[in-house]
């Protein structure tokens, strides 16, 4: 069964809050609901490795979004190699920082859907 995840940005804190199925996704020690300074979501290639999907990241890129500060951009990413941490670029092909603070990354496989309001 597909579960919706979904981030809305709350303005009054330029924090992304994490959704699952229209309902806040919380922690289970506080109750708080899941938040993240950036949300990084990668549209990625998925391969059956012996009949167990994995994600295909090395010597790989695509397209996604990184939400930051109430904003949405599209990006595109690149990893070389396993040694290799992801690029982000813009449409401009400029590398994209990421805001202080912690990030959530969402692998989407390309057989999936992003969108983004």
């Amino acid at each position: 069964q597909s579960q919706a995840r979904t981030w809305g940005c709350d303005a009054s804190t330029g924090r992304w809050m994490r959704w699952q199925n229209g309902i806040a996704d919380t922690s289970a020690s506080s109750g708080a609901q899941l938040s993240a300074a950036n949300v990084v979501v990668l549209s990625v290639a998925v391969v059956d490795n012996g009949g167990v999907p994995e994600t295909a990241l090395a010597g790989t890129g695509g397209t996604g979004y990184v939400q930051s500060g109430c904003s949405s951009i599209a990006v595109e990413w690149l990893k070389p190699d396993l040694a290799s941490p992801i690029q982000l670029t813009d449409a401009n092909g400029q590398p994209v920082t990421l805001a202080p603070g912690n990030t959530w990354v969402e692998l989407v496989p390309t057989t999936g859907s992003i969108a983004v309001a």
